[in-house]
């Protein structure tokens, strides 16, 4: 199964949220999941990407 990662930071990151994302995505990883990421620099971008996948 393949999972998208969203994050204003990279989600790889070991200092973005005190290691959280980071350690969420190693964990989909580890259980057998195709993780890709994406990074949204600015609300702008969530707007668009939001009208785009829930309209």
């Amino acid at each position: 199964m393949k999972i998208t990662v969203m994050s204003f930071n990279d989600p790889k990151d070991k200092r973005t949220w005190s290691g959280t994302m980071s350690n969420m995505y190693e964990a989909l990883k580890r259980n057998g999941f195709e993780v890709d990421t994406l990074t949204l620099k600015n609300w702008f971008t969530v707007s668009i990407f939001e009208e785009q996948c829930f309209t």
